[in-house]
């Protein structure tokens, strides 16, 4: 069963899919409508890469009891026994390549979904790899996901190997090689995906999941994202998957079309649950609707997707949307501060600010890191001399015009709104941040002069 084209395949698809971020236009909204969705027969694979020892390369049957081994200490009844049966029936296989006949993502690839330096450096010295490889019904408690995840560790653990998902191109963590299989056979979705994104010619991200095929569906993907709430909508993403995922498995026995409402609820629950957050104690402030359109497979290769757009009904830029969307489902503290335009701290924080402009300039049009976000703020002008100083993220400075999304909701302005496309003259540029993906930021001299008041923004 040598099926491991599909990797690069699939590669080329996604790759071919970022080529086209900066022509894509939503769909006009239609009529109320019945999504029918093709269930493709699901893949499951795992690879687990090793370096071949002394006693050699270990055979099936030594495999075989490594697994077997491994789902008896980890995994709980009454899944251990869905499993066990699994591996009994042999719809699930254990086959030894050499490391060179297992072909992996491009290196452009690897650049984009994984740290390139942790994955190769896992890579280094391996051998050998064991392909996984397991099917079965997409149906309660989808024992054949189970058994290859369990046999994927289950090798890894008893042969100090590596285990790579190529359906996201993803190193599972090895302090995770341990985690026992949950009992009832839960699955959260997001565990199971990953969920990237990348920006186009417009400086607006396309984020998409990667990973759905596992459960027989196309994956989600959502364009022109304001880039300051791109991990907001990857959140938005996995929930939208969770409920997906759900609808899959509870669908009558042997349908091989999952039919549903081309528009869902995020309730909070399913918000929480699906990141992970419920274990954790975290809120969300309410539900978010949501619709989904089919993207049939473009020209070019690229993978069919289910489309994240507005529910219908919705008047307002996309962008804007997105931020309400991003606020509904995640809340953030926005406070309006009022300080004197005259405020000696904060000019001398704006100076600072314009002394380092041309740098920062030059960095952002040299391309950002992944997960780096540009802000600059500015003086948005009201009615009646009303001046509200806001964040704007950065989708494009070309000459002396900073183009962006606003990152801020006004008090004041009511014809101004979070997300919204604004242009900005690089002379009236008050301060500048640029956030790092490890939460860090460089810049942002008036927040440190709110701050030292006590008063953050």
């Amino acid at each position: 069963m040598r099926h491991w084209s599909i990797w690069v395949i699939l590669a080329i698809v996604i790759l071919a899919g970022w080529s086209l971020a900066r022509t894509w236009r939503p769909p006009a909204p239609a009529e109320a409508t019945r999504l029918r969705l093709s269930l493709a027969p699901p893949r499951v694979q795992f690879g687990v890469f090793f370096a071949a020892g002394p006693r050699g390369i270990p055979s099936t049957a030594d495999l075989l009891a490594a697994v077997r081994a491994w789902v008896a200490q980890h995994a709980r009844d009454p899944l251990r026994a869905a499993v066990e049966q699994h591996l009994t029936d042999g719809a699930m296989s254990l086959e030894v390549l050499e490391r060179d006949d297992v072909p992996l993502p491009s290196d452009d690839v690897f650049d984009r979904l994984l740290d390139p330096a942790r994955a190769r450096k896992h890579l280094e010295g391996a051998t050998h790899a064991v392909v996984v490889q397991s099917t079965g019904p997409l149906a309660p408690p989808y024992a054949a996901l189970w058994a290859a995840l369990g046999a994927a560790r289950g090798v890894a653990s008893s042969g100090g190997g590596l285990v790579y998902d190529p359906l996201t191109f993803h190193f599972l963590p090895e302090d995770g090689l341990s985690d026992g299989l949950p009992g009832d056979g839960g699955i959260v979705a997001a565990d199971h995906i990953v969920v990237p994104y990348s920006v186009g010619g417009t400086g607006l991200s396309w984020v998409t999941t990667v990973g759905l095929a596992k459960f027989g569906l196309p994956n989600l993907e959502c364009r022109d994202v304001p880039p300051d709430v791109a991990d907001s909508v990857g959140t938005a993403l996995n929930a939208v998957a969770q409920l997906l995922v759900a609808r899959v498995l509870e669908r009558p026995a042997g349908a091989e079309e999952l039919v549903l409402d081309d528009e869902l609820t995020i309730t909070a629950e399913v918000f929480l649950a699906a990141n992970g957050r419920a274990r954790e104690g975290s809120e969300a402030i309410g539900d978010a609707r949501v619709r989904l359109a089919y993207t049939p497979a473009r020209p070019g290769g690229t993978e069919p997707f289910l489309t994240l757009l507005p529910p219908r009904g919705f008047q307002g830029d996309h962008g804007v949307w997105l931020h309400e969307l991003a606020r509904t489902l995640e809340p953030e503290e926005d406070p309006v501060i009022r300080r004197s335009a005259t405020d000696p701290a904060l000019a001398r924080a704006m100076e600072e600010a314009h002394s380092r402009l041309p740098d920062v300039k030059r960095r952002f049009q040299d391309g950002l890191a992944p997960g780096e976000t540009l802000f600059v703020k500015h003086g948005f002008a009201g009615k009646d001399g009303v001046v509200e100083h806001m964040w704007a993220a950065v989708t494009s400075w070309e000459g002396a015009t900073v183009k962006g999304t606003l990152a801020n909701d006004p008090q004041d302005i009511p014809s101004l709104r979070a997300g919204q496309a604004v242009e900005i003259d690089e002379t009236e540029v008050e301060d500048w941040m640029l956030s790092h993906a490890n939460g860090s930021y460089e810049g942002g001299f008036s927040i440190e002069v709110l701050r030292a008041d006590g008063k953050g923004e």
